[in-house]
This record gives structure tokens, C-alpha cells and sequence, in this order.
């Protein structure tokens, strides 16, 4: 788990500017490998973060924090922008909009639809983790598949993604960190809801 850059990446970001592309719930770099490769093709630096996508938000947020501090303490000048799908978005505000986490070096937050409010999907959040296991169809036989779902996490993040959930709460009542500038990207229908 953490950030990994692409294989051709050996160089420093252009102008000191990193992106990083942080997955949502049930998901993982792969799933946005789409995304993380049009931001290459624009010429930006772009590496991903890979965390257990069913842990405590939390907890991926306090993962998402050390590597970023480390980028901060072994490259002093990049300035980070956060690219984030879904439950990232929260991941990298509960970064960002915490005084104890924040590394000092995100600039930047782009959030694409970002369940700040909760999703009521949360409440299926072990049946959405196992049918994401499920669908990979190298896996599907896998006795392996089990200790994945266990390592992947128990489904808290979940729990932390129902509308009005403790954790909701206290994330949304923060200030936001006024050296970050947000974008968010949202959409007006989805097949689900």
C-alpha cells in the first residue's frame, strides 16, 4: 500500500507538480487507471495511492498522510495536487482539513463525485466488497479471495459512508484548509442512488 509512479517515472515532476490519483471504495488504482493515464497524457506528473479501500476512512486518510509527509520531507518544493473518485475525495479531506495529518505540500483538491453527505450504498457495503472480489474472474476460485476480503478490510469504511454516520459528522463540521483549492465534479443522475 502507498504511492506507486509509473514504471517511465524516474524523473522529477515537471515544475515540481505532482498529481495524485486517490481510488474510491471497493475499487483501487487499476479502476481508475483511465483517469491516472489521461492526466499523463497532459503532460503532468502522476503517480497513485493505493490503500485498503474497506478500512476505517481514517485509517486510509492517516496512510494517505505519512506518504505524503515523506514526499514533503524528501522533496521539500513539489506541490501536490489530489485527484480523487468517490470515497478518496473523503480520504483526502480527512488529510487536508486536519491539522495533526495535513503535510503542508497538497495545493489542490479535485474531488469527482465525493459522497460527502454519505451514500445510502453504504448500508450493502459487505455485498458491495464481495461482488467487487467476485467480478474478477481470475479470483473468482481463489481461496485467496477470502483472505483478501478479510486484509482489504471488514466493510468500515462503509459504515463511515452512511449518510449522517459519527464519522460523516465530525469530517464534515471542519473548517476547510484555506491553502487548498477544492474543485468538485458532480453529476445530476446515476443509475443508482
Amino acid at each position: 500500500y502507498g504511492l506507486t509512479f509509473p514504471d517511465a517515472w524516474g524523473r522529477a515532476p515537471a515544475a515540481g507538480h505532482l498529481v495524485v490519483v486517490v481510488h474510491g471504495l471497493d475499487s483501487c488504482p487499476e479502476n481508475v487507471a483511465e483517469l491516472s493515464n489521461t492526466i499523463r497524457d497532459a503532460g503532468f506528473s502522476c503517480a497513485t495511492f493505493r490503500y485498503p479501500n474497506d478500512q476505517p476512512i481514517a485509517d486510509s486518510a492517516r496512510l494517505l498522510a505519512n506518504e505524503l509527509s515523506t514526499l514533503a520531507r524528501s522533496h521539500p518544493g513539489w506541490r501536490i495536487s489530489l485527484v480523487t473518485r468517490s470515497m478518496g475525495g473523503l480520504v483526502a479531506r480527512a488529510v487536508v482539513e486536519d491539522p495533526q495529518l495535513d503535510p503542508g505540500n497538497v495545493r489542490q483538491l479535485i474531488m469527482i463525485v465525493p459522497p460527502n453527505q454519505g451514500s445510502a450504498l453504504a448500508r450493502f457495503g459487505f455485498a458491495l466488497d464481495l461482488a467487487e472480489h467476485l467480478a474478477d474472474k481470475a479470483r473468482r476460485n481463489d481461496t485467496r479471495l477470502f483472505y483478501a476480503l478479510v486484509e482489504d478490510g471488514m466493510s468500515e469504511a462503509a459504515m463511515d459512508l452512511r449518510p449522517d454516520s459519527p464519522y460523516l459528522r465530525r469530517l464534515n463540521a471542519r473548517a476547510r484548509n484555506p491553502l487548498i483549492r477544492y474543485t468538485i465534479f458532480l453529476g445530476d443522475s446515476a443509475p443508482l442512488h
